[in-house]
């Protein structure tokens, strides 16, 4: 996971993008799976982030599914936005809810640390412009790099092969795989410089999908989808030999699932439209929704009901948000 403008559901051909975006109005249908591949990632980071969860790396894979959602999406587009508005866009709609959200979290950190006797000045000490008052929020600033980046890919890419293109984006992302999986395993590096490695692959592989989608007939674009995600599979079997495992399986199964899913063709109802624009707020709320359930002393030791339960407040949260004054943070 810009401007989300308007959440407002329009028709069924209205467009939910996670990155940012939950509601823009599209050039075309959108796709049921891509939509409900967003919920199911969502529901994977919920799930990451949860105590005692089994199998946490398999529900990170719902990071790089939005950030190859959203590349993707981005790639399609036949003409791409003039640079100057697009990056206002992608401002109002990533940067201020990043800096709306760290003042929420940062008054949440300050009251609990008041209410237990602890110095709320260390509170602020923990904000950082690339990251914000909470870790999660790092991927705010990240998505709007990645709107630059993937708008100016997009320009100076459009008179060029898309065959080339194609080509020359895939095995960008596959060697960023490589050597962004090898460099978080040897180096200690402060953060959000390991959040940003691992979704740095993530940018030029959904690139490559969203022009294979946009420029080649149905049967090529299979064949490229098809070779992708074999180019992928293949680098996640070789850094699992080689141990430098952190970002194999994230990786390897988001592949598979970003390509099916912008494969299929049935299009999304206005009902799954409505679900999936929940997607970004949920992620920006859920572990404020974590923690008042914690406090509140609502909690199970099964990790399965305690996602479940993250899951469903934070979706009745952004929805009733949705519908207020602060609909345009979420």
């Amino acid at each position: 996971m810009n401007t989300l403008v308007g959440n407002k559901m329009r028709n069924p051909l209205s467009s939910i993008i996670f990155e940012g975006e939950s509601a823009v109005v599209s050039q075309t249908f959108r796709i049921a799976n891509i939509e409900r591949l967003r919920i199911l990632a969502i529901f994977g980071i919920i799930w990451f982030h949860t105590e005692g969860a089994v199998g946490r790396s398999i529900g990170y894979a719902g990071l790089p599914i939005f950030i190859m959602i959203f590349c993707a999406l981005a790639a399609q587009k036949s003409k791409p936005d003039d640079f100057v508005p697009f990056a206002r866009k992608k401002a109002r709609r990533l940067l201020i809810p990043w800096l709306f959200w760290s003042i929420v979290y940062i008054v949440c950190k300050a009251l609990k640390q008041s209410l237990s006797g602890a110095d709320i000045s260390e509170t602020f000490g923990e904000f950082s412009i690339f990251v914000g008052a909470k870790i999660h929020l790092w991927y705010l600033p990240f998505a709007f790099v990645c709107g630059l980046v993937i708008n100016l890919l997009h320009r100076q890419t459009m008179r060029i092969s898309s065959a080339v293109t194609i080509l020359a984006a895939a095995i960008v992302g596959v060697l960023g795989l490589f050597c962004c999986s090898v460099t978080m395993s040897l180096t200690d590096l402060p953060v959000p410089v390991p959040q940003w490695l691992f979704g740095l692959p993530g940018i030029a592989l959904g690139f490559a999908v969203g022009r294979a989608g946009s420029s080649l007939k149905r049967g090529l674009q299979k064949k490229f989808c098809l070779g992708i995600v074999l180019a992928v599979e293949g680098m996640c079997l070789l850094l699992f030999c080689l141990g430098y495992g952190h970002m194999v399986v994230p990786y390897g199964i988001a592949m598979v699932l970003v390509c099916a899913a912008f494969l299929s063709t049935q299009r999304s109802n206005v009902q799954l439209l409505k679900f999936s624009s929940l997607a970004y707020g949920i992620y920006l709320v859920h572990p404020l929704v974590d923690s008042v359930l914690q406090t509140a002393g609502i909690v199970s030791d099964n990790p399965l009901i305690m996602a479940m339960m993250i899951f469903v407040v934070s979706s009745i949260t952004i929805l009733v948000m949705q519908k207020t004054p602060l609909r345009p943070f979420v």
